[in-house]
């Protein structure tokens, strides 16, 4: 659920999470306190290094791939315009939806499930307000595996 009051194409960093549907493992494993990427999780990450070629105004900061939720920070930089023409801004909820709709066909059609519900639907999002949050929502980022692997180890 988005916040009522707040832009989401306006520029500011945002913290994602969204998982695979019915929460399966199929992105990777945990071994050795990090995650070993399937094909899948493999695809996953093709598609966010070329996130920035589609949108101009975005940033990708941080990935964590898991083996059934994703996060990130991307943060939106609008400066209002390029060169000389303009382009539009578009809200987080239309990137996130374009990432996994392109990597759900990318998936269903290496699984040959074409058209089947991949992730599950919406994500969750928190707006990064400074960067005490930023630092401390890259830390959860890249520490995610870590914790994972422990508590399995308990």
């Amino acid at each position: 659920m988005r916040h009522p009051l707040h832009d989401y194409s306006a520029g500011a960093g945002y913290f994602v999470t969204f998982a695979v549907q019915d929460r399966l493992p199929v992105l990777g494993s945990i071994a050795d306190s990090r995650c070993v990427l399937s094909w899948r999780g493999e695809i996953v990450m093709d598609v966010w290094r070329t996130l920035t070629q589609y949108y101009a105004y975005l940033i990708a900061d941080c990935v964590q791939v898991m083996p059934d939720h994703v996060h990130c920070i991307v943060a939106v930089s609008y400066s209002g315009g390029e060169g000389s023409g303009r382009f539009v801004v578009k809200p987080l909820s239309r990137i996130i939806q374009a990432f996994k709709a392109i990597t759900a066909r990318r998936i269903n059609r290496r699984d040959e499930r074409a058209g089947r519900r991949f992730w599950q639907r919406g994500f969750h999002d928190r707006v990064i307000r400074n960067d005490r949050e930023l630092s401390k929502f890259r830390f959860y980022i890249e520490t995610n595996a870590l914790r994972d692997y422990l508590r399995s180890r308990e």
